[in-house]
């Protein structure tokens, strides 16, 4: 797991690099622990963001990015789903997921119904950002 690990991390350290540069008054910590209020244990976050929305209120924002480079499949509704329980569980107020293949028009979907943002990184291509946030 490992490897696999490592395989993906030039990916995350890419949305973390990119998303860093957004906002020069936000938190942005690269491979965060939050612990997770179900289990209790200590849950890894690709990318953590604490900001304030409108310079008030405290805003938390998970970032997953999925390296799927080698499959080269879009993410799927069920994955979408799987994130927005990290979201739910880790207490973010909202949640971003990146991911470097794209994403199946069900996945979109669920995404917007469940107030997640839906974002591609692709190589040599600007970086999208997300069209909305939902806190």
């Amino acid at each position: 797991m490992g490897d696999l690990r490592q395989l993906g991390r030039w990916f995350e350290e890419a949305v973390y690099a990119f998303v860093n540069t957004l906002d020069p008054s936000a938190e942005v910590i690269f491979d965060h622990r939050v612990q997770d209020r179900d289990s209790g244990q200590l849950r890894q976050c690709d990318v953590w963001i604490n900001a304030r929305f409108g310079g008030h209120w405290p805003l938390s924002i998970l970032i997953s990015c999925k390296d799927r480079g080698k499959s080269g499949r879009k993410l799927d509704s069920g994955q979408i789903g799987t994130f927005c329980n990290e979201v739910r569980s880790t207490g973010a107020s909202t949640g971003v997921i990146y991911c470097n293949t794209g994403f199946t028009a069900p996945a979109i979907t669920k995404a917007r119904a469940n107030g997640i943002a839906c974002c591609r990184l692709y190589q040599n291509e600007p970086a999208e950002v997300p069209e909305a946030i939902w806190i």
